[in-house]
This record gives C-alpha cells, sequence and structure tokens, in this order.
C-alpha cells in the first residue's frame, strides 16, 4: 500500500495505475521533465513523477566515465541522507542496480538483478533502509 501525502489515506497501486488519465498524467510530467533545464526544476518533476506512477521514493542517478573521469548526477525524490550514506558506505562497482542499467536497457526489478557477494548485498539494504523496496531499476538512455 501506498501513502497519498495529500491525503493520507492509503490507495493501492492497482487503484493509482487503473485511473483512467493515469498514462495522459505520467506522460506529461515525463515531457515535462525532458524540457526542463533547472535542476530544481528536475528534482520537483522527479517527486511529481514518483507520486503519479504510485511510488514513495525515487532517485535518478548518471554515471559517466570515459576512462580518465568519472562523474556522477542525482537527482533524488527520497530521503537526501540516503545519497549522502551511498558515498561513503559503497562504491559504484559495487552497485548492483546500477550495473545493471549500466548494461541493459530494459525495466527490471531489483529482486531479479543478481546480487553478487556481501559489497552489492549492503547496497541493496542500504537502499532498503531509506524505502526502496519493490524497486523497478530503469535503465535511462544515454
Amino acid at each position: 500500500m501506498l501513502s497519498c501525502p495529500a491525503t493520507s489515506q492509503p490507495r493501492l497501486l492497482r487503484d493509482v495505475i487503473a485511473a483512467p488519465d493515469y498514462f495522459a498524467r505520467v506522460s506529461e510530467v515525463v515531457l515535462r521533465i525532458e524540457a526542463a533545464s533547472e535542476p530544481a526544476s528536475l528534482i520537483e518533476l522527479l517527486r511529481e513523477a514518483t507520486g503519479l506512477i504510485g511510488a514513495d521514493v525515487a532517485a535518478f542517478m548518471s554515471f559517466i566515465s570515459d576512462g580518465d573521469c568519472e562523474s556522477f548526477r542525482y537527482l533524488l525524490a527520497c530521503d537526501p541522507q540516503w545519497c549522502v550514506d551511498y558515498e561513503q558506505q559503497a562504491w559504484y562497482a559495487d552497485d548492483p542496480w546500477l550495473a545493471y542499467a549500466r548494461r541493459h536497457a530494459e525495466p527490471i526489478r531489483a529482486s531479479e538483478v543478481v546480487v553478487y557477494g556481501e559489497p552489492q548485498a549492503a547496497i541493496v539494504r542500504l537502499a532498503e533502509h531509506y524505502g526502496f523496496r519493490s524497486t523497478v531499476v530503469v535503465p535511462a538512455p544515454s
């Protein structure tokens, strides 16, 4: 069950996605995300999209490596402490969800991503601690 902040009423995911205008509302926000140029507006749109799709938390992570330089970018619709703890306790090379997203184009339930060893399991536990449960990993095209 999901909690709707505006009404504090529990709502079932199946009811959220069954709404007749569900795909139209989500598509409209996705198009606004594509056109947004300011980080603050992107974060607000990510929060809006997160609620519209029926999720409680979300994070967008991009990672670029050209051999000599590595760059991360985060947009968070979750507790920002997750990002701080992730950067202090984890290493991107151990992140099983990021590894999946770097090699695939299809969305997948995080529970279906193979986790190898304790470092990867620790990253998953950290994410779960901050609300990333029943998670979907959605690779974003470059």
